[in-house]
C-alpha cells in the first residue's frame, strides 16, 4: 500500500490520505470481533501491546526501542532531542 502505517484503515468510504487506523477505530473492531467470536469479554483492544511489551522487556529489547515502536512518549532529553537513531538499530 506504500503506507507508512503498519495497519491501515482501508474502509471503502475512507479517502486514501486517510490511511491511520486510529486507536478508536481499532478498539471498536476487535469489540466487534470479541463479540462475533463470543470470545471472552473480557478481552480488550489493548492487550496486544501488554503482551508486546512484556516479551520485548523479557528479550532484553530496549527501553527506548520499545517506546517507539509502540508510540509511547520519551521523556528523555538527551534520547529525545540529541540521540539519533539509525533504523536499522529498531530492526535489529
Amino acid at each position: 500500500m506504500n503506507s507508512e502505517y503498519l495497519f491501515n484503515c482501508t474502509d471503502t468510504n475512507t479517502a486514501r490520505s486517510n490511511l491511520m487506523l486510529t486507536y478508536d477505530k481499532y478498539r471498536r473492531r476487535t469489540e466487534a470481533l470479541v463479540d462475533a467470536l463470543e470470545l471472552n469479554p473480557d478481552h480488550r483492544a489493548h492487550d496486544g501491546r501488554n503482551t508486546f511489551i512484556t516479551m520485548c522487556k523479557n528479550a532484553g529489547v530496549d527501553e527506548y526501542a520499545i517506546k517507539k515502536m509502540v508510540g509511547h512518549e520519551i521523556y528523555d532529553i538527551t534520547e529525545k532531542v540529541y540521540t539519533k537513531r539509525d533504523p536499522q538499530w529498531l530492526h535489529n
